[in-house]
Protein backbone atom coordinates (compact mmCIF):
# COMPACT_ATOMS: atom_id res chain seq x y z
CA UNK A 1 0.00 0.00 0.00
CA UNK A 2 2.81 2.24 0.98
CA UNK A 3 4.36 2.40 -2.87
CA UNK A 4 0.40 3.07 -4.34
CA UNK A 5 0.61 5.91 -1.77
CA UNK A 6 3.97 7.27 -2.74
CA UNK A 7 3.30 6.65 -6.46
CA UNK A 8 0.18 8.71 -6.15
CA UNK A 9 2.14 11.42 -4.31
CA UNK A 10 4.29 11.91 -6.65
CA UNK A 11 2.01 11.79 -9.76
CA UNK A 12 -0.23 14.88 -7.60
CA UNK A 13 3.43 16.90 -7.65
CA UNK A 14 3.83 16.64 -11.05
CA UNK A 15 0.30 17.56 -11.58
CA UNK A 16 0.44 20.47 -9.52
CA UNK A 17 3.37 21.36 -10.81
CA UNK A 18 2.52 21.20 -14.56
CA UNK A 19 -1.20 22.83 -13.96
CA UNK A 20 -1.23 26.80 -15.00
CA UNK A 21 -4.43 26.11 -13.50
CA UNK A 22 -5.71 23.84 -10.53
CA UNK A 23 -9.66 22.99 -10.42
CA UNK A 24 -9.92 21.65 -6.59
CA UNK A 25 -13.22 20.06 -6.57
CA UNK A 26 -15.00 19.36 -3.17
CA UNK A 27 -18.40 17.03 -2.33
CA UNK A 28 -20.91 19.54 -1.12
CA UNK A 29 -22.71 17.08 0.22
CA UNK A 30 -19.99 15.63 2.09
CA UNK A 31 -18.65 18.63 3.58
CA UNK A 32 -15.06 19.32 3.74
CA UNK A 33 -13.12 16.12 4.87
CA UNK A 34 -9.49 16.07 6.67
CA UNK A 35 -8.44 14.82 2.82
CA UNK A 36 -9.95 17.96 1.31
CA UNK A 37 -7.61 19.92 3.95
CA UNK A 38 -4.49 18.24 3.47
CA UNK A 39 -4.83 18.87 -0.35
CA UNK A 40 -6.09 22.33 -0.01
CA UNK A 41 -2.55 22.72 2.41
CA UNK A 42 -0.48 21.18 -0.57
CA UNK A 43 -2.39 23.15 -2.72
CA UNK A 44 -1.57 26.57 -0.62
CA UNK A 45 1.94 25.58 -0.85
CA UNK A 46 2.27 25.25 -4.17
CA UNK A 47 1.20 29.28 -5.06
CA UNK A 48 -0.51 27.80 -8.52
CA UNK A 49 -4.00 29.59 -9.07
CA UNK A 50 -6.56 26.97 -7.66
CA UNK A 51 -10.37 27.80 -8.66
CA UNK A 52 -12.58 25.79 -5.71
CA UNK A 53 -15.34 23.94 -7.32
CA UNK A 54 -18.16 22.51 -5.13
CA UNK A 55 -20.24 19.86 -6.64
CA UNK A 56 -23.45 18.50 -6.09
CA UNK A 57 -24.69 21.91 -5.06
CA UNK A 58 -27.88 23.39 -5.94
CA UNK A 59 -27.98 27.11 -5.09
CA UNK A 60 -30.78 26.71 -3.14
CA UNK A 61 -30.30 23.72 -1.65
CA UNK A 62 -29.90 24.41 2.27
CA UNK A 63 -27.68 21.38 2.75
CA UNK A 64 -24.52 22.77 1.27
CA UNK A 65 -22.48 24.57 3.46
CA UNK A 66 -20.14 27.09 2.12
CA UNK A 67 -19.40 28.21 4.55
CA UNK A 68 -16.73 24.58 4.87
CA UNK A 69 -15.56 25.69 1.64
CA UNK A 70 -13.90 28.86 2.97
CA UNK A 71 -11.84 27.31 5.69
CA UNK A 72 -10.24 25.84 2.59
CA UNK A 73 -8.58 29.03 2.66
CA UNK A 74 -9.97 29.93 -0.39
CA UNK A 75 -13.74 31.58 -1.94
CA UNK A 76 -15.93 28.91 -3.59
CA UNK A 77 -15.48 30.14 -7.28
CA UNK A 78 -18.29 27.58 -8.61
CA UNK A 79 -20.82 25.09 -7.68
CA UNK A 80 -22.21 22.68 -9.58
CA UNK A 81 -25.45 20.76 -9.72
Amino acid sequence: MTNLITAAEAQVSFAIDTASLILFVVDGLAGITPLDQRIAATLRKSKKEVMLVVNKADFSDDKIELADAYKLGSRADARIR
